[in-house]
């Protein structure tokens, strides 16, 4: 197999890949599956989001961890 043959191959599997996994991306957010809703978030209060299905709560603030550390969102439910 020369090289330019296996970088074509690389290039078709790449590509290939890619589009599967934008496929699945919309049939599942079609048939209304945005992902674990409820998980080993601990004490973070979540929200639903339109675009990627959870976020946390928007200016909450929490510690977290064995070292207590703060954690906070910001005004749109983000950690900054």
């Amino acid at each position: 197999m020369s090289y330019k043959s296996m970088l074509q191959n690389i290039a078709l599997f790449t590509v290939s890949l890619l589009l599967a996994l934008v496929a699945a991306e919309l049939v599942l957010r079609s048939l209304g599956y945005y992902g674990e809703q409820t998980g080993s978030l601990g004490r973070i209060k979540i929200v639903d989001d339109e675009v990627f299905g959870i976020r946390g709560q928007p200016n909450a603030e929490y510690f977290d961890g064995t070292y207590q550390v703060l954690r906070k969102h910001n005004s749109h439910g983000w950690r900054d």
